[in-house]
């Protein structure tokens, strides 16, 4: 077993340790390239070898004043040390004084974070539907979000973002969030969309990540003037009615368990829950590692 930092060589065999231990993602070994290009403002990205072969990844970014760590071990290589490895080379390269994350709510990643000394913070709901069996109609005119100038969602995502309860949805300036979001490969401005209010501002949105069949919503905003109209259930109905025009079979979203208008929407469209996660944070004063980020 072998810990180094990741290179571009190694982003198919990081995009497939990513599907296998968190299905429910979306990625692809062009989106791997493009994180590690665009990677050198926060940045650390590690792989674990095993055998000569990638199967555990640590991928650490700033986010709103912390310090998060993606770590992720291929189911097959489990039990064997590699994420202890991962998290101990994290902590010698860049030593924070705490770690966050969001850790798989099974049992095993539970007893993994427990054994690292992690305090668990807030729970989380991962959902999927299939788009084509979404029979709500969104009710009102929407937008392709490729349609939409780029600075427009991205001051939309700003107003919208910072009171998700789970914290997980701060937005960055403007250059890091159009290179990390707007031109991350899976992203698909096509099957986002938007409504529009009379001045042309984006009043709501959906984000949607595909790769193949498979769809991640990766974020939907209303603006705090605006919410009660049902726009949120309106451009989530008019995206997964253009994934399906397109051939999405699955659609999977993340919901903090305390986001209740945010569930009632994903109930009304047909998402039904197939995952746990949790968030979790480690003060390094208490131990030697950090706590994953299993997103």
């Amino acid at each position: 077993m072998s810990v180094r930092e990741a290179t571009p060589a190694d982003a198919d065999a990081l995009a497939a340790v990513m599907k296998a231990a968190t299905p429910y993602l979306v990625t692809s070994p062009e989106a791997v390239r493009h994180d590690l290009a665009t990677s050198r403002r926060t940045s650390l990205r590690l792989v674990a070898e095993d055998d000569g072969a990638v199967a555990g990844l640590a991928r650490v970014r700033g986010h709103g004043g912390r310090t998060m760590v993606m770590l992720l071990v291929h189911p097959d290589h489990r039990r064997r040390g590699l994420g202890r490895a991962l998290l101990d080379a994290v902590v010698a390269r860049l030593d924070p004084p705490v770690l966050g994350g969001i850790v798989n709510g099974d049992a095993g990643s539970r007893a993994a974070a427990a054994a690292w000394d992690c305090t668990i913070e807030r729970e989380h709901t991962i959902a999927a539907v299939d788009p084509r069996r979404v029979a709500v109609e969104p009710g009102g005119p929407t937008v392709p979000l490729g349609e939409v100038d780029p600075a427009a969602v991205w001051a939309a995502t700003v107003a919208t973002a910072d009171d998700d309860p789970s914290g997980l949805s701060r937005a960055h300036d403007l250059r890091t969030w159009l290179d990390d979001d707007w031109r991350e490969p899976t992203h698909r401005p096509d099957l986002g969309r938007a409504v529009l209010g009379p001045d042309g501002e984006v009043a709501a949105l959906a984000v949607v990540r595909a790769h193949g069949q498979r769809a991640w919503n990766a974020f939907t905003g209303t603006r705090p003037g605006l919410r009660g109209r049902g726009l949120a259930l309106r451009v989530k109905a008019a995206s997964l009615h253009a994934m399906a025009a397109a051939g999405v079979t699955t659609c999977g979203t993340g919901n903090d368990d305390a986001n209740a208008a945010m569930l009632a929407v994903n109930a009304r469209l047909g998402y039904r829950p197939v995952a746990t996660t949790c968030s979790a944070s480690l003060t390094l004063g208490r131990a030697t590692t950090g706590a994953p980020e299993r997103r």
